[in-house]
């Protein structure tokens, strides 16, 4: 099955299918300037959160049926769970990466911080920065003010915005209610961090959500986080193991990895 033709509904009996299942699925997601589109990124999203829930979080048989408002909806025996999907990027960001590389010819590129519900730059304004970028490369330098400090209040800012948006969206008039909701992010927020620090991140983000009382909204909030899966409920999180995963050309290999294949299913 192809990403960019998915199926509408995925009817599974047992474990043993689902596991097929997803080992067929094609979720390599492409580049923005390689086609890519929302659908990819919906359908790579739910494949990962199947994978990372496991065999023993779900009931056989499950239907998963795509949709809106929300996303997907997923049916077990005993249970119906609507699932809304966001992915927490930076439009700026895309959009100045698109002009590096269609416009200039770097190598490599400094990876400006998001900003939560930041204005949309002018295109003049993108390329400036990218004049900026092309002058330190030619003498060396490298961009950034020198600070060094945790990115988890960066991420956890960036995050939080995303889920409070969702919170405002689930209760507008149209969006269906379910016995269960899920949230899941798919997590391209620009922040430089080396190896994650759960504990620490999972804390920065409770501490931006403590207003907004998220889990009164979505029982679980699922953030797809590099090849990772972070799972929070009300009390506790955890995080489920890493994907088979490869570095991609372009934006993705220089800033993070990008999955080009899904549970251990090798492509060449």
């Amino acid at each position: 099955m192809r990403c960019n033709e998915p199926p509408t509904i995925y009817a599974v009996a047992d474990a043993a299918e689902l596991r097929r299942l997803i080992e067929a699925f094609d979720a390599e997601v492409p580049d923005r300037e390689e086609g890519r589109e929302t659908t990819h990124v919906e359908h790579y999203a739910i494949a990962r959160v199947l994978h990372g829930l496991g065999t023993g979080d779900l009931e056989f048989p499950l239907e998963v049926v795509h949709q809106d408002r929300p996303d997907f909806r997923l049916i077990l025996p005993n249970r119906r769970i609507g699932i809304e999907l966001v992915e927490a990027s930076s439009s700026n960001e895309i959009r100045k990466d698109a002009l590096r590389t269609s416009e200039t010819a770097l190598t490599s590129h400094f990876v400006e911080p998001g900003v939560p519900g930041e204005k949309r730059k002018t295109a003049k304004a993108l390329r400036a920065e990218l004049q900026t970028e092309i002058q330190a490369e030619a003498d060396g330098e490298i961009l950034g003010d020198g600070s060094v400090g945790e990115p988890w209040p960066e991420w956890a800012r960036g995050m939080a915005h995303f889920i409070k948006g969702k919170i405002e969206t689930k209760h507008k008039s149209g969006f269906e209610h379910f016995p269960e909701n899920w949230l899941v992010i798919y997590d391209n927020w620009p922040v430089i961090m080396g190896e994650p620090q759960w504990d620490s991140m999972v804390t920065a983000l409770r501490n931006e959500l403590a207003s907004a009382d998220p889990f009164s909204t979505f029982d679980r909030i699922y953030i797809i986080s590099r090849s990772k899966l972070l799972e929070m409920k009300t009390h506790g999180y955890r995080v489920t193991a890493a994907l088979d995963r490869r570095p991609r050309p372009g934006w993705w290999t220089r800033t993070r990895w990008f999955l080009s294949s899904l549970m251990g299913s090798t492509r060449p």
